[in-house]
């Protein structure tokens, strides 16, 4: 039901039963907060079947990413909801919803409505065979749907190794003082930097690197990444001077 025209939002209603279901009271705090957040959201639709994301849940909530994965697992385990790329199914949500009535046409046709906008995946025939209802599974269309989180983050990383080098109001330095000063640094003492600045040329012409840029940021993971060769003739030098103080 919407009374969303008030500007408090849509409006959720819940039977407080679920309160007393023998395996809602088995969860800890966290996967009732979560399992309650996955129902009541502002994302959520009439059948509870829709696209989430962890930022939203991490906002609203505030549990860490890392709690909101762990009880995820466990509303998967025991049944409570089911997710399948970035698509999560509350299945209990028409159950413990009042106002819907899968025997009411409007309602039905809400359902339908929601169900087309997502792509076709198990989940959503499994949705469909649940609740048996009518709907031919050549229903939903195949809708691109969101990227998992690790796709994401992957991305995100790749996105920030194509940005160029940024330059704040108070980064002035010069491409050349940055070599310079890379130069100049211990860490990357014994390192030939301009025959690693040109290998960095010539891997940037291949297939593998569409569409990346010699960065600041890149030439310093590059060299990060390179191991210090052994200084063996000083090492060699120290050896003979050893063994020439205990003669």
């Amino acid at each position: 039901m919407d009374k969303g025209n008030d500007g408090r939002g849509t409006y959720r209603a819940i039977y407080t039963s679920l309160w007393d279901d023998p395996e809602f009271r088995k969860l800890t705090p966290s996967e009732k907060l979560v399992l309650l957040n996955l129902r009541t959201s502002p994302l959520t639709n009439i059948p509870c079947i829709y696209n989430f994301y962890f930022d939203a849940i991490e906002k609203q909530t505030g549990l860490s990413r890392k709690a909101i994965k762990s009880a995820l697992d466990t509303l998967c385990h025991t049944l409570f909801i089911e997710i399948e790329d970035g698509i999560v199914w509350v299945k209990k949500g028409l159950k413990f919803d009042p106002n819907i009535f899968l025997s009411n046409p409007k309602h039905q046709a809400g359902i339908k409505k929601a169900i087309s906008s997502l792509p076709k995946l198990q989940i959503v025939k499994n949705f469909i065979e649940f609740y048996k209802l009518d709907i031919p599974l050549g229903i939903p269309y195949p809708i691109p749907y969101a990227k998992q989180e690790k796709e994401k983050e992957k991305e995100k990383e790749k996105e920030k190794e194509k940005e160029g080098p940024s330059h704040s109001g108070t980064d002035t330095v010069s491409d050349e003082d940055f070599l310079k000063q890379l130069k100049g640094l211990p860490c990357y003492q014994g390192i030939n930097i301009e025959t690693e600045l040109s290998k960095m040329d010539a891997w940037l012409l291949t297939p593998k690197a569409k569409g990346r840029k010699k960065t600041r940021r890149f030439i310093v993971n590059w060299l990060n990444k390179i191991d210090k060769p052994l200084k063996t003739e000083d090492t060699q030098f120290d050896f003979l001077k050893d063994l020439s103080n205990s003669n």
